[in-house]
């Protein structure tokens, strides 16, 4: 299946023209078992604000993700949509000129399958407090959770129980200085490691 889908590129809401904005190629991509990568690029841009990212589930209702800035100038862009869920998703992008009138990019589609989100997951990341652990697999039992930083130097653990398929637990990773730093999860068979940016 394709990864994305251009649909009614440059379409603005009163149709009119010429628009701020000549979007180049735009896509939305798997990224590891359960997340998206939203990436585009502009050849042109004049008066652009900032772009919103916005996903749905239908194609037809979109909710705003979040939004980035504009350089106003060429350039090329990703966001990271690190917690979707899973099935058929739909993302575009709303261009919001400095006069508040929009223009949308075409339609990209990405599927994620249920089995596909089976493992480890972390949000929010980036973070500026407690960060919210998943965990999916079969296995049962102790659970050594750990923070370490950059150096590879473990700053906490945590122990906890896993009881059925679906584990979450919230963490709070303390007063630590903003960079990256790395949460392992171990146990009998599962040995995950993922990182995360505190701000």
């Amino acid at each position: 299946m394709a990864q994305y889908q251009r649909v009614g590129d440059n379409v603005t809401t009163d149709g009119s023209v010429p628009l701020p904005v000549t979007w180049g190629e735009y896509k939305a991509v798997r990224s590891g078992p359960s997340a998206v990568v939203v990436s585009w690029s502009t050849l042109m841009e004049q008066n652009n604000k900032y772009f919103i990212i916005q996903r749905s589930t239908d194609g037809q209702k979109f909710d705003d993700l979040d939004s980035v800035a504009a350089f106003n100038e060429p350039h090329a862009y990703s966001y990271n949509d690190a917690y979707p869920p899973a099935g058929k998703l739909f993302y575009r992008l709303a261009q919001v000129d400095l006069d508040g009138k929009y223009t949308y990019s075409g339609t990209m589609e990405v599927e994620l399958s249920a089995d596909g989100n089976k493992g480890f997951r972390l949000s929010p990341n980036p973070t500026s407090g407690p960060i919210y652990l998943e965990l999916v697999n079969a296995e049962q039992g102790r659970l050594e959770v750990s923070l370490s930083d950059a150096a590879g130097r473990t700053l906490h653990k945590w122990i906890f129980e896993k009881q059925g398929l679906q584990w979450t637990q919230l963490i709070d990773p303390g007063n630590l200085p903003a960079g990256s730093y790395f949460i392992t999860v171990k146990g009998t068979s599962t040995r995950v490691v993922q990182s995360f940016i505190k701000k």
